[in-house]
């Protein structure tokens, strides 16, 4: 059943693994420069890191963050707080895995990890730890006794299993969070192990896919279960 509210995706990052490699320095810059005039995948700053280089674009806030990190096992893309979108994500992501085959002599992706972070409000109370412990595991305060002082943020982890209808390991996280109360915090952690070469970069759009819509499709309705709307 669709959720009553929507996701306010917060963090989107993902890591395509391959085999280690020693980048050439000339083709790291390369691929800025050609990065930098691609409007899908446009990086300003360019700088040297240990074994590879990292690609950013400055933000007008000190909590957003966008950049590309090139490691010697794994390009790292991370949108923090910068509003992109799921569909904009997954473009940039395909455009810096082709630059990575073809420019950087990777010959495949061997491994891919996706991370979408969101936060939604729910409506039965104004913090989200007495969601959790009062509406979601049915615990009073008393019930907090033995630990002599209330945590500061309580949550659950579940763990989904691969499966043949399912490629994806999918780990979920669902907590309180501790820059705003009324909030609660929503993760889905994806990992796909088919491997992924130049022929087949449309197995990272679905894999990002995957990952957020299990998280707006499956844990966004399991949550509202326990928000009073079903």
């Amino acid at each position: 059943m669709p959720a009553p509210y929507a996701l306010r995706s917060i963090t989107f990052s993902a890591d395509l693994l391959y085999k280690p490699v020693n980048h050439d320095p000339k083709n790291l810059q390369r691929v800025h420069s050609l990065l930098f005039a691609d409007p899908v995948a446009n990086y300003v700053n360019f700088s040297t890191i240990p074994g590879g280089a990292q690609l950013s674009n400055p933000q007008s806030s000190s909590q957003a963050i966008s950049t590309a990190l090139f490691l010697p096992d794994r390009v790292r893309l991370q949108e923090h707080h910068t509003g992109i979108s799921q569909e904009d994500f997954a473009s940039r992501l395909v455009r810096v895995a082709e630059h990575c085959l073809k420019d950087l002599e990777i010959p495949a992706i061997i491994a891919q990890q996706v991370v979408v972070q969101s936060l939604v409000n729910p409506r039965q109370t104004q913090d989200t730890r007495e969601f959790i412990a009062r509406h979601m595991w049915h615990l009073s305060q008393d019930d907090f006794t033995p630990l002599a002082r209330m945590p500061q943020l309580i949550g659950l982890r579940l763990a989904f299993p691969q499966s043949q209808e399912h490629p994806g390991i999918f780990n979920v996280r669902v907590e309180s969070y501790g820059l705003d109360s009324r909030s609660l915090f929503l993760e889905n952690v994806g990992v796909f192990g088919a491997p992924i070469t130049a022929e087949g970069l449309s197995a990272i759009t679905t894999n990002v896919g995957a990952t957020y819509g299990f998280l707006e499709q499956s844990v966004m309705p399991f949550v509202v279960r326990f928000d009073g709307l079903t």
